[in-house]
C-alpha cells in the first residue's frame, strides 16, 4: 500500500514539476501622453543655464568677450495635436518661440554648443569667427534649426532629452490603419501626387502689375516656378520636396519643403493671377491687380497652423485631381473632417 501512495506522490510531483510557471505580465509600454509629460517636465526643471561667450576673428585676431548670457526654456508638449511649443527666455534680447509638429522632427541632433555656432557663422558666410563657450554647453536641436535649441549643462541630460524627443517623434508617427473600401492606398495616392507634381518642370510667366486706381501699369517681369524631388512617406503621410523661385534671373527662393497630410484644413485650386491679386489685397493693396501670362493654376494647401504651400499646374484638370488626391491622403491620416453636420 504505501509503494502505491509513494507511487501516486511522485507522479504527482512529476508532473507539478512538468507545469511551467505562468507567464509575468510584460510591463505595458508608457502612453505618449505619460512620454510626454516625463520629458516637458525634465526640460521645465532644467531652469536658468549660465555661460560666458566670446568670440575670436583668425583673419584680424580681434577678441570680442568674454560675455555673460543666460537662458530659460520652457516646453510644452501637446498630445492632442502632437505639437511642441518652444519658448527661450534670454538675458539679453526679446524670447524667442518656435512650434513644431512631432511627427516631421526627422532629424533631431546632439552637440557641443560652441561647435554649433562656429559652424552657424560659417553658413553665415564668415568661417574666420571662432566662438568660445564657457564652461561646456550642450544642445538639443530640432532639423537642423540653430535658432530654437535646448542647452544643457552636460551631455548624458542632453542625450536623454532627445531620445525622449525620437521616441514621442516616432508614436507620433503612426498613422491610422485605412478602413476597408477606403479606395488607392497611402502608398499609391503619395505616388501619384509626386510623380504628377515632378512632371510639371519649370513654369515660366510674364507678370505684370496694375494700379486700377492710378490707372498705370508696369513693365512685365520674369518669373518661374518649379518644384523636383518630390517623394512621399507613407509612414508619416508626409510630402517632401524642392522647390525653387526665380524672378527674371535672380533666385527668390530655393530650398527644401514638405507637407504634412495630417496638418492640411483646405485645399484649393486657382488661377495664379486670381491667387496674387489676393495676396495683395490681404496686404493692404486692393487698388493692385496682377496680369499673368502666360496664366497658370495654384494648388494651394493651407495647414491647420495657418501657414500656405502652393503647387504650380499648367493644367486646371490635373491641379483638381491633386488636389482631389491630397484630399484623399488627408483622409487616410485621419485628418478629415469630423464634424456631423
Amino acid at each position: 500500500m504505501r509503494f502505491w501512495i509513494l507511487g501516486m506522490l511522485l507522479a504527482v510531483t512529476c508532473a507539478a514539476q512538468d507545469v511551467p510557471p505562468p507567464p509575468k505580465a510584460a510591463d505595458a509600454a508608457p502612453s505618449v501622453e505619460a512620454q510626454m509629460k516625463s520629458l516637458q517636465d525634465k526640460i521645465n526643471s532644467i531652469g536658468q543655464v549660465n555661460w560666458n561667450w566670446s568670440t575670436r576673428n583668425t583673419n584680424t585676431g580681434e577678441v570680442m568677450g568674454p560675455k555673460p548670457v543666460s537662458v530659460v526654456t520652457a516646453l510644452d508638449l501637446r498630445p492632442r495635436t502632437c505639437e511642441m511649443k518652444i519658448q527661450i527666455k534670454w538675458s539679453t534680447g526679446s524670447p524667442s518661440e518656435a512650434s513644431y509638429f512631432l511627427e516631421e522632427l526627422d532629424k533631431i541632433d546632439v552637440g557641443s554648443f560652441q561647435d554649433q555656432m562656429t559652424q552657424y557663422f560659417v553658413l553665415q558666410g564668415h568661417p574666420e569667427i571662432q566662438y568660445s563657450v564657457s564652461p561646456t554647453l550642450y544642445t538639443v536641436m530640432f532639423n537642423g534649426d540653430f535658432r530654437n535649441t535646448v542647452r544643457v549643462a552636460d551631455q548624458q541630460t542632453a542625450n536623454q532629452i532627445a531620445d525622449g524627443l525620437r521616441q514621442v517623434a516616432q508614436s507620433c508617427m503612426a498613422i491610422p490603419p485605412a478602413p476597408p473600401n477606403s479606395g488607392p492606398s497611402m502608398e499609391e495616392t503619395l505616388g501619384f501626387i509626386a510623380d504628377k507634381v515632378n512632371a510639371q518642370g519649370a513654369v515660366s510667366f510674364l507678370t505684370t502689375v496694375q494700379n486700377t486706381a492710378a490707372g498705370t501699369s508696369g513693365a512685365p517681369s520674369k518669373g518661374s516656378e518649379q518644384i523636383s524631388a518630390a517623394t512621399g512617406d507613407t509612414r508619416t503621410g508626409i510630402l517632401k520636396y524642392h522647390m525653387k523661385n526665380l524672378a527674371g534671373d535672380k533666385t527668390v527662393s530655393d530650398s527644401d519643403l514638405q507637407l504634412s497630410f495630417r496638418r492640411i484644413s483646405k485645399i484649393s485650386v486657382a488661377t495664379h493671377q486670381e491667387a496674387l491679386t489676393a495676396s495683395l489685397a490681404r496686404g493692404g493693396h486692393p487698388e493692385l491687380s496682377v496680369v499673368i501670362s502666360p496664366e497658370f493654376y495654384d494648388l494651394a494647401v493651407t495647414d491647420t497652423a495657418g501657414g500656405m504651400l502652393y503647387f504650380p499646374f499648367t493644367d486646371q484638370d490635373l491641379a483638381n485631381r491633386v488636389a482631389k488626391a491630397m484630399l484623399h491622403a488627408s483622409e487616410l491620416c485621419g485628418a478629415g473632417n469630423n464634424e456631423p453636420f
